[in-house]
């Protein structure tokens, strides 16, 4: 793909996704990805067509010293060279994991989505920008493979998604179906300077190591466009888990025994009733109808709440959630509830949630 070509591309997706006139967040960390974003963001604007209302968010996670605060330097520096207003703002991230027990990337994964909603809040955007590409996904869609994932993992990094549960704020890749290679040959042909990580050539982090050594191996000795074939399969399942979804709203509806504001119950013998195909699928739509954190419903959750349907599993049994929520099995239900006292307001699933013919959610 020609620097023009991703230009272009670029173009194609945010036209899909976004008003022309939207005021958007871009996360820029001054690494080559999101540099490059922000420049072709602003070469789009160039056409009259575009009036982008572009915001540079930035978050210094003071993991590297003197480099992080020269990365936030850089950025500062490059907002005010493009004219675009810029939000630098600092955290002792590894303070604050340390303080919650949690992994630095976890730490810092909140924290930067945290600071984006509060920059887009600010500046009144309803779209956030990150510099993702058909890379990073690969990287995703390897990493889930390996941990052990369901369909819906194996769809990779998503175009568009709400910024957080419950939020009018968007999150956009607008360069996720773009090489990295591309975004270097454009920011080379441009003589566009952005800043090195050095911390991203060691592999004590597991996206590091695969990106490093897993992903370089397996194009050396297996096969040379794996990154094709992943993304391929990945385009695939997202196809295949949007159909599924479609299928698991509509069974959810006619299996419902009850809905509350806290609990939802499920007759097993309709449920049991429905192709196993879409079990999971349609146990992840009841559990975002009571707010469960996506994130965290990986496939071995779901499957562990799918047993509690079987008819060997005994009266009673219990799954503990994400979320302060559990399911548990009794006399002919499966019954999903929040166990804490934190009251969550939810939508009604649909007008009429006993029937069979209701419509999707």
């Amino acid at each position: 793909m020609t620097p023009t070509e991703l230009a272009n591309t670029l173009g194609g997706k945010l036209s899909a996704i976004v008003p022309r006139d939207a005021a958007i967040v871009v996360g820029v960390s001054g690494g080559a990805d999101s540099v490059a974003l922000i420049h072709l963001l602003v070469e789009l604007n160039r056409d009259p067509t575009w009036s982008l209302r572009l915001t540079v968010a930035h978050l210094n996670h003071q993991l590297r010293g003197d480099d992080s605060d020269a990365d936030a330097e850089f950025v500062q520096s490059l907002g005010y060279r493009l004219e675009i207003e810029t939000i630098v703002e600092r955290l002792d991230v590894r303070a604050s994991a340390a303080s919650e027990g949690r992994t630095l990337e976890e730490a810092g994964r909140d924290a930067r989505f945290a600071f984006f909603h509060r920059c887009c809040d600010e500046t009144e955007s309803l779209f956030g920008a990150t510099a993702h590409h058909a890379d990073d996904n690969v990287e995703t869609v390897l990493h889930r493979i390996l941990r052990g994932t369901g369909l819906r993992g194996l769809g990779g990094i998503p175009l568009v998604r709400r910024l957080r549960p419950g939020s009018n704020v968007q999150l956009i890749r607008p360069m996720l179906t773009s090489r990295r290679s591309a975004v270097l040959h454009y920011l080379s042909d441009h003589g566009i300077a952005y800043r090195h990580d050095a911390s991203n050539a060691s592999s004590d982090f597991t996206r590091n190591l695969i990106r490093n050594e897993l992903l370089p191996y397996i194009e050396n000795k297996i096969n040379p466009r794996a990154a094709e074939a992943l993304l391929r399969l990945s385009d695939q399942a997202r196809d295949a888990d949007a159909l599924l979804r479609a299928d698991a709203q509509v069974a959810l509806d006619a299996s419902l025994a009850s809905i509350e504001r806290r609990r939802l119950s499920i007759s097993i013998e309709r449920f049991r009733d429905c192709a196993p195909a879409i079990w999971p699928s349609l146990v992840r739509c009841a559990l975002e109808r009571l707010g469960a954190p996506q994130r965290k419903l990986g496939s071995d959750t779901l499957h562990r709440i799918i047993a509690l349907t079987a008819a060997t599993a005994k009266p009673r049994d219990a799954v503990d959630l994400p979320g302060g929520l559990r399911a548990r099995r009794r006399r002919g239900l499966l019954t999903i509830e929040h166990a804490g006292h934190h009251q969550l307001e939810i939508e009604p699933p649909c007008d009429s949630p006993r029937s069979a013919s209701s419509s999707p959610c």
